[in-house]
């Protein structure tokens, strides 16, 4: 049944977090609909001028519809693009897809059967739909039989934290990327810091990730997942991938004082004796302080694309013996500028193993801004928004195809 402008309207203002004025625009230019939008807009703010901009830019889109500028599928493809467009904080598991066959039109039509996964492929259609559980699947997207994308939304809106009196309650989406080409799960979130819910697996991201991964635990067939194995050992493979090469170019000036480095050490072994640190040897700790003082001789174009990092020393067998070293460069250089970095290499060498990358990186899509963690025994990768950056805002702003780079770039190192 047609939904009325009224119901369209009121389905539309639980999405307002995604009307952005700008982004909205730049979808509709994408998908070649709705060039008469600033003409829709204007007239509303005749009768709105008061009100918040994504409730206008609801009442332009509702106005559309009812003029033909618009149609209801049109509307359901702008939100599932402005949804993909800012669910950047992504947990990642390892697929095992073996008992899903999903080959042809027919398999692809029975999983979605099998799956709950409502006919009406429409996100507002299905908003209200009733559940037994903590999700309602409200739309998909196929990517030929590569991969499935499922958008979930909480079975009631969330309430959200406002500094004036008046409620507002907004629908919560999660992506699901059942992704068989790279063999990943997918669970792409929304940040939590302004939700009002005293419940765990409402307002934390650990207790929004394990009340998803138990609403997919009752897809039949099911869908079979494991935790990336070895994230540590993982980041630092990208470390080294993106600055071994700019280290090489130090360690070439350092060779050049290679005989004053061995004698140092000569005297500093028969004073002290060999440090007792193991695995690190005194040469390696003077020698990376030497590395500290040549890389500043090293031009821009001679750094790499790692903004922050953050490992540990452990001491010991226990788990919480360790110290921790973090290093964050605030204005976007690369932590090869800095001599922290360079001090502490001997022990990051030593333990190769790291908790968390801040990169910054050109893919074909323009520049990202990117974190990686290991977080809830796996791995957390973070398109970044909204940050000051010498690049313009366009061209660092996330998309959901710089996503997709970024994946690829980090799956490359995934055990």
């Amino acid at each position: 049944m047609k939904k009325s402008s009224k119901d369209i309207f009121s389905d539309l203002k639980l999405f307002y977090p995604y009307l952005r004025k700008g982004l909205v625009l730049q979808k509709l230019e994408f998908i070649n609909k709705f060039p008469e939008f600033n003409k829709c807009y204007s007239d509303v703010l005749l009768n709105s001028d008061k009100e918040e901009i994504a409730i206008k830019v609801a009442k332009t889109l509702v106005k559309g519809i009812e003029e033909g500028f618009l149609t209801e599928i049109d509307l359901d493809e702008l939100l599932f693009l402005l949804i993909e467009d800012t669910l950047f904080n992504s947990y990642l598991y390892k697929l095992q897809s073996d008992n899903i066959i999903c080959n042809n039109e027919e398999d692809f039509n029975g999983l979605l059967k099998n799956w709950g996964v409502p006919i009406d492929n429409k996100i507002l259609s299905n908003v209200y739909n009733e559940a037994e559980r903590d999700f309602v699947i409200c739309g998909y997207r196929r990517y030929d039989f590569d991969c499935i994308r499922l958008l979930l939304l909480d079975k009631r809106p969330v309430k959200m934290y406002r500094q004036d009196d008046d409620d507002l309650y907004a629908a919560y989406p999660t992506i699901i990327d059942i992704d068989f080409r790279r063999s990943l799960l997918h669970i792409r979130i929304k940040d939590v810091d302004h939700i009002e819910s005293n419940s765990k697996e409402v307002n934390t991201f650990k207790g929004r990730i394990e009340n998803t991964l138990d609403f997919l635990s009752g897809f039949n067939p099911k869908i079979h997942y494991k935790e990336i194995d070895n994230v540590r050992k993982s980041l630092f493979l990208i470390e080294e991938n993106l600055l071994k090469g700019q280290r090489e170019k130090a360690q070439k000036k350092l060779v050049d004082f290679e005989q004053e480095i061995d004698s140092f050490v000569g005297r500093i072994n028969e004073e002290f004796g060999p440090i007792p640190e193991e695995g690190i040897s005194s040469k390696a700790h003077i020698s990376t302080s030497v590395l500290s003082i040549i890389s500043k001789s090293l031009g821009s174009n001679e750094q790499g694309d790692i903004a922050g990092i953050k490992f540990r020393n452990k001491h010991g067998e226990g788990k919480e013996n360790y110290a921790e070293v973090s290093i964050i460069e605030k204005d976007f250089k690369c932590i090869s500028t800095d001599e922290l970095y360079w001090i502490n290499l001997s022990v990051l060498l030593n333990q190769k193993e790291i908790e968390f990358l801040k990169i910054g990186k050109q893919f074909n899509a323009g520049m990202v801004i990117f974190n990686l963690t290991a977080s809830l025994s796996t791995i957390n990768v973070k398109l970044m928004q909204r940050l000051s950056h010498p690049d313009s805002e366009l061209e660092r702003q996330p998309t959901d195809q710089k996503y997709d780079e970024v994946v690829e770039f980090v799956n490359m190192f995934l055990k």
